[in-house]
């Protein structure tokens, strides 16, 4: 299937990568998605804009900063229609990963299939960016026998036998104060 591409009144073909036996393809779409993706195709690529790096959305964006395009009454992602555009159907279990960072870029070479929680880790939430740490707060090796879980997350044992330590010393000095000596 080959998409095209409008830039300046002019429509430019765009040839979609290859796609290996084990991905869907566009012919795996839905036939009625389908036909409503190639009768919006040319409306769709009039709302995107090419640049040197990446096409931007220059239409309507999503409160999340996604590019979003109405097809048959229904709102969806501009990235999403650009890719079964030119590259088909996306895989159930698998989103799309924008690699430029650019969330209304629809060029479809700036994207990768991944998993919902790669995609996560490849961000910059607070959960990609404690994953990708590899020490603690004080420098101790986030890995190894220093490393245990503590509710859900990682957490240096070193950091927690000092923590346990100055725990018991104050306790026993509060004792003590308690006691009277």
């Amino acid at each position: 299937m080959v998409g095209y591409v409008h830039e300046n009144s002019i429509l430019h073909e765009v040839q979609p990568y290859m796609v290996s036996a084990n991905r869907q393809t566009a012919d795996s779409l839905p036939e009625m998605h389908k036909s409503l993706l190639e009768q919006a195709a040319p409306r769709f690529w009039k709302k995107a804009q090419k640049t040197d790096t990446c096409w931007l959305w220059i239409a309507g964006v999503s409160s999340n900063g996604y590019g979003s395009f109405c097809l048959n009454g229904r709102t969806m992602a501009a990235h999403r229609i650009a890719w079964e555009l030119l590259r088909g159907a996306i895989p159930d279990g698998l989103t799309i990963d924008h690699l430029c960072r650019n969330r209304i870029c629809v060029n479809p070479t700036h994207m990768e299939l991944v998993t919902s929680k790669e995609n996560t880790l490849r961000g910059f939430n607070p959960t990609a960016i404690n994953a990708r740490k590899t020490k603690c707060l004080r420098g101790h090796s986030l890995s190894g026998e220093n490393l245990y879980m503590h509710c859900g997350g990682r957490a240096c044992r070193t950091c927690r036998r000092e923590q346990d330590r100055e725990w018991k010393r104050e306790w026993r000095r509060v004792r003590r104060l308690q006691r009277g000596h």
